[in-house]
């Protein structure tokens, strides 16, 4: 959920916390902030006034301007095609710095003619791309004729000076879906008073009304309609559109945006019809029908039994709870609407919201609950802003549908209780302070508590529940820790704990970060890159959250992937990333080991330019295999040439002791269609299987006491052919003295034939007992030269 920093300080006084502090002790208290960001940022920005503009001499797209800055008038060239003389801009000063395309202004000449700044688009101050116009996106931001010019602080007259924060709610607390109620949260976190109380509405009396409210299924306990006539659609005002940019929603139109606005502060979805366009004023909730409508959006959805529909006069009107539809959508010409309060059965929203995949915020907020005492006021506040955003002056009364039984909870609770669970020493005063803070009217009796639940907190329903709360609100460094009571026991890892832990390290010591990914995809994804059971289907979950999570994976790598995806797109380009996690198939779960490395390796290796590939991946395997005590003359490799995930000439299944342990390879190009990564290699192990296999204890050999010599060998071999069959026949030809062949270059392309590739390798020579001579090397280098060449019909290059 996204907070405007600025809407949430006009609710409560937080003036004086630094934003870092609030963010933290306020995730320490269950809100837990992922991440603070700016809607729009720049140093160094004024206000400016284009006094002229001429084309410049050395190009066709550029013009000249003279832009007083209040102060001075200073000589900009602009390539933006909107620009004119006569507008009031935002201008980067000399110096400034703009963050969202990494730029410092600086002095300079463009075709020969000084400029000295950069007249600014929304998009280079910051501003996300969803909330510019089409229009927008093609030049730079004209202000309206009542900037003031010389103005250092454009952002803050623009309402674009707001700090955003990404607020990650526990299912629990769907009462923070309202700014209001997360605000009331805040204040009694951080010990502030609220600035504003919303407990207190103004009726708004209307006429007689033709228009009724009824609904012919239990999932829907409360229903509300209010038309009001002769309204103006018009842009809404400044504070309203920074408000809705501030938490994520893009402004529409005034009565659009008030329905948004009342939405994101009180948590209460709300709903707008052009009454023009109804067939009727007979309002029914029904949940019994089948036919195929248009959303909001324009798409075709069918509406099956058991999903909540409005209808007007027989007619469907809205998808209850989760989107409405274009036969009575709100446009320009909507001179009458009818405004809809209403609470619809969680549950069913939810399921009909899964099965067509149309997650809104509205949906969101009827599936964790709403507030059942608000309704009302909620309607009021919202004819209040029609009247005095819209003109609407002639209003009705309001329709109703009214089976709300709402029962207020009592929770019974003492303080010797609250510090018996917890192990503290809180005073009366102090759950009391706790109490007020967080708004909770309760009676008080020695030193028991009588607690009224307020009707908004849907998550507490026992006493356990108060006892977190008061942890929460007092901190919860209050709790002291402590030891278990029994500690006679001698706990140890088994052998296969313990390689586990080996593997984490080896994996973290080589530069590669753990991760964890979910467990459930969808069902296209769900067989993607697995080797090891291709013939048994993926197992579908009965119950799912929805379509993208609605199946269980057969391999890692797809989740580890879209990891890669996601941080590549912040900019994150070595990304190289491991988790070890389960996997499912027909025949139960097993464990496996994935790995994805995409670009560098070791950034801190400036010299080395070269990236991430099979090779690098196959080196990565070996080592482990080494750390693991497993002899690499067990481990063969089989070319996966038929897989539509891998790349063709560069993956291979390996083997040990022919038995399937793993896949390497590079990620097929076919799937950075997909996946929009850069060249990517991964790896998958069996890590059961490869935990399980037998190895021998390590054995030591003294140092050699006498030098190597290395000869290098460029081969022209059938691409088939894989570096490690060439390996084999070396080691096997020179063993006497060829103690280590490693590959360091393989070439495919121009002046190579195709079917073949180039292959160079190192091949070290060394003997244990004597010092080589310069013919003993070449004699053994010959041998095996003629063994390549007789053997794999190798060309030597």
């Amino acid at each position: 959920m996204r907070v405007s920093y600025k809407w949430l300080s006009s609710l409560v006084d937080i003036e004086g916390i630094d934003i870092e502090v609030l963010s933290k002790t306020i995730t320490e208290a269950g809100l837990e902030v992922e991440e603070i960001s700016y809607l729009a940022r720049g140093t160094n920005l004024v206000i400016g006034y284009v006094e002229k503009k001429e084309p410049h001499p050395d190009s066709d797209h550029l013009n000249v301007c003279q832009v007083n800055l209040g102060k001075e008038t200073k000589q900009i060239v602009c390539g933006a095609p909107n620009v004119a003389a006569g507008q009031k801009v935002v201008v980067a000063k000399e110096g400034a710095y703009l963050p969202a395309i990494d730029l410092t202004i600086k002095k300079s000449a463009i075709r020969g003619v000084e400029s000295n700044g950069m007249i600014c688009s929304l998009g280079e101050l910051g501003v996300e791309e969803k909330y510019i116009s089409e229009e927008e996106k093609k030049g730079i931001h004209v202000l309206d004729v009542d900037a003031p010019v010389g103005d250092e602080n454009p952002l803050a007259y623009m309402g674009l000076d707001d700090v955003l924060l990404e607020v990650s709610l526990t299912p629990n607390r769907g009462d923070c879906q309202s700014l209001y109620n997360l605000a009331k949260d805040v204040a009694a976190i951080m010990n502030r008073k609220m600035k504003v109380d919303f407990a207190k509405t103004v009726a708004n009396k209307g006429r007689i009304t033709k228009i009724s409210a009824f609904s012919n299924t239990e999932k829907c306990d409360y229903f509300s309609v209010r038309k009001i006539n002769n309204i103006k659609i018009k842009e809404s005002p400044k504070w309203l559109q920074s408000a809705l940019i501030g938490s994520g929603l893009r402004p529409i139109n005034n009565i659009v945006d008030i329905s948004n606005y009342l939405m994101l502060l009180f948590g209460q979805p709300i709903h707008m019809y052009d009454y023009d366009k109804l067939k009727g004023n007979n309002f029914v909730i029904r949940d019994d029908m089948h036919m195929e409508v248009k959303t909001l959006d324009d798409n075709s959805i069918e509406i099956l039994p058991n999903d909540l529909v409005v209808t007007i006069a027989g007619e469907p009107g809205c998808l209850a709870g989760v989107m409405g539809l274009n036969n009575t959508m709100i446009d320009e010409n909507t001179k009458n609407i009818v405004i809809e309060v209403a609470s619809f059965n969680g549950v069913s929203i939810r399921k009909t919201a899964n099965r067509l995949q149309l997650f809104s915020d509205a949906s969101a907020r009827y599936i964790k609950g709403l507030d059942v005492t608000q309704f009302a006021k909620v309607m009021e506040y919202a004819t209040t802003m029609v009247r005095e955003l819209a003109d609407g002056d002639d209003i009705e009364e309001v329709a109703v549908y009214d089976r709300v039984k709402y029962r207020e909870k009592t929770i019974g609770i003492s303080t010797d209780k609250i510090n018996a669970v917890l192990g503290t020493s809180f005073s009366n005063k102090e759950v009391k302070d706790c109490f007020d803070r967080l708004s909770f009217y309760y009676k008080e009796e020695s030193n028991h508590f009588e607690v009224k639940v307020p009707s908004y907190r849907n998550d507490i329903s026992i006493p356990e529940d108060l006892i977190e709360e008061i942890i929460r609100i007092e901190g919860y460094d209050h709790l002291t820790s402590t030891l278990p009571n029994d500690m006679d026991a001698i706990g140890e890892l088994t052998p296969v704990q313990i390689r586990r832990k080996q593997i984490r390290e080896f994996m973290m010591s080589n530069g590669i970060n753990e991760v964890l990914t979910y467990t459930l995809t969808d069902e296209k994804h769900s067989p993607y890159f697995d080797v090891f059971s291709t013939k048994d289907e993926p197992i579908k979950l009965m119950s799912a959250l929805g379509k993208d999570k609605e199946f269980l994976r057969k391999s890692i790598l797809p989740t580890l992937l879209n990891t890669v995806e996601y941080n590549q797109a912040r900019q994150v380009k070595n990304v190289n990333i491991f988790e070890i996690s389960n996997i499912y198939t027909e025949n139960g779960s097993y464990e496996r080991l994935a790995v994805a490395l995409s670009n560098k390796l070791d950034k801190t290796d400036w010299l080395n330019k070269k990236n991430s590939d099979y090779f690098t991946a196959k080196g990565l395997f070996e080592s482990l295999l080494k750390q693991l005590g497993i002899a690499s003359s067990r481990v063969s490799y089989k070319p996966l040439s038929d897989s539509k995930f891998y790349h063709p000439y560069r993956s291979a299944l390996v083997s040990i002791d022919k038995k399937v342990v793993a896949v390497i390879g590079e990620v097929h190009p076919l799937m950075y269609k997909e996946y929009k990564v850069d060249k990517t290699v991964v790896m998958e192990i069996d890590l059961i299987g490869l935990l399980n296999i037998k190895t021998s204890d390590t054995k030591y050999k003294k140092l050699p006491s006498y030098p190597s010599m290395s000869r290098d060998v460029a081969l022209l071999l059938k691409e088939e052919i894989t570096s490690e069959e060439v390996i084999r026949l070396i080691k096997k030809t020179g063993r006497e003295i060829v103690v280590d062949v490693t590959p360091f270059d393989e070439y495919k392309g121009e002046h190579v034939d195709k079917g073949y590739k180039s292959l160079a390798l190192n091949i070290v020579y060394q003997d244990i007992n004597k010092t080589l001579t310069d013919n003993e090397v070449t004699s053994v280098h010959k041998k095996i030269i003629e063994t390549l060449v007789l053997n794999l019909n190798a060309q030597i290059r």
